[in-house]
């Protein structure tokens, strides 16, 4: 015991003194889920090193990569790697990267290292061997800008995802709600012509297909993942029978949505290579990037987060 704790004893003998001297040491111990995410993310690194590696006698002669200012037309140059030794230095230190993740459990800063070096090995490893004795450039903006763009309703999925795992949810039902919600966006902006009316459209689609899944596995006790699967098969259907019935027979009226057009961020959009790729994009993608933030927000900084996560790892 340490100065300041509560000493009880029996009726008759005296409070023992504390020991102020008494050392306490601490333990960390890694949670199940902690060490599952370990594993499971150290295999994953892993296959990618091997895959890497695997490609290295098919990559032959030099990748180029074209790095061309977009908003204002000014090209910054081309590097070019060599293409074998860069593949195989990628798929190496991959390899390392995936051991280093696996034995990362007593430093946690050895796990954040590990991952961004993975990262980085995996997109220049794989891009190198892509680009690999082409006779163009690759166009690294136009590929990002673009990359981020068609990114972005994975994005919004994958928290989707976050929060059902959180609040110990299986949810599989995440394709369906998305095809829903693409659906309804695509039908109401075409009747409307209006893009705030499909966003509201598309979020009331997707609510209402997540209430369906809730209503049969909390009401009626169905299993989860039976259930998703369900629900991403009705949604499959359904879409597919409105299409027929009404894009296909009446394109101009029921399949004409109005298109988001890019917001430049003043100032910030005008940064060099990077701006037009993080600053000028719709609405949708910075509305994903914030989420991102507000999802991380609200599940460890608040009560409401700490109640779902409690609910989630205890159901009972």
């Amino acid at each position: 015991m340490t100065t300041g704790d509560t000493m009880l004893s029996s009726p008759g003998q005296a409070a023992p003194a504390p020991d102020s001297a008494q050392e306490v040491h601490l333990a960390r111990i890694e949670s199940r889920e902690a060490r599952s995410h370990r594993i499971s993310t150290s295999i994953l690194i892993a296959i990618m090193a091997v895959l890497m590696l695997a490609l290295v006698p098919r990559t032959s002669g030099t990748a180029q990569f074209s790095f061309l200012d977009s908003l204002s037309g000014k090209d910054l140059g081309t590097a070019k790697l060599p293409g074998l030794p860069t593949v195989l230095v990628s798929g190496i230190l991959c390899a390392l990267a995936a051991v280093a993740f696996a034995f990362k459990r007593s430093h946690g800063w050895i796990g954040t290292i590990a991952g961004v070096v993975a990262g980085v090995t995996v997109v220049v490893g794989l891009l190198t061997w892509a680009a690999a004795g082409a006779s163009l450039p690759f166009q690294v903006s136009s590929q990002l800008e673009g990359t981020i763009s068609l990114a972005t309703p994975l994005i919004l999925g994958a928290l989707c995802g976050v929060m059902c795992e959180r609040s110990g949810v299986v949810n599989v039902a995440i394709e369906g709600q998305m095809l829903t919600a693409a659906f309804a966006a695509a039908l109401v902006g075409s009747m409307t012509q209006s893009i705030a009316a499909a966003l509201v459209a598309a979020v009331l689609a997707g609510v209402l297909m997540g209430a369906l899944l809730a209503l049969f596995t909390i009401k009626y006790l169905v299993d989860e993942v039976v259930m998703g699967v369900v629900v991403n098969l009705f949604a499959s259907g359904l879409t597919g029978f409105l299409f027929n019935q009404l894009l296909v027979t009446d394109a101009e009226k029921y399949n004409a949505a109005p298109i988001m057009e890019p917001i430049a961020i003043p100032g910030l959009s005008r940064i060099p290579f990077l701006g037009p790729i993080l600053f000028n994009q719709t609405v949708l993608v910075y509305i994903g990037f914030l989420c991102i933030a507000l999802v991380w927000f609200l599940l460890w900084r608040t009560r409401w987060g700490l109640r779902i996560r409690s609910v989630g790892e205890h159901p009972e």
